[in-house]
């Protein structure tokens, strides 16, 4: 939806630059670097006590901690 916006207005925005890519072309867009240096960003994952045993849950949890770790 961002870039559909983009593309109809004189907005901005900050996308992944694979995924900037990818699109360009499509939503008639330029592509240019973010005038700013990256920053890290912290990542919180909350979920619900109600699941907190569902074992599926468990498992997409620890798949999305240990991505995260490794960045």
């Amino acid at each position: 939806a961002a870039l559909a916006i983009v593309a109809a207005t004189d907005l901005v925005t900050t996308i992944s630059a694979a995924f900037a890519a990818r699109f360009a072309d499509t939503f008639g867009l330029i592509v240019k670097p973010a005038p700013f240096a990256a920053v890290a960003l912290d990542v919180t994952l909350v979920w619900s006590h109600v699941r907190d045993a569902d074992p599926v849950l468990r498992w997409f949890r620890s798949v999305l901690a240990g991505t995260a770790a490794q960045s």
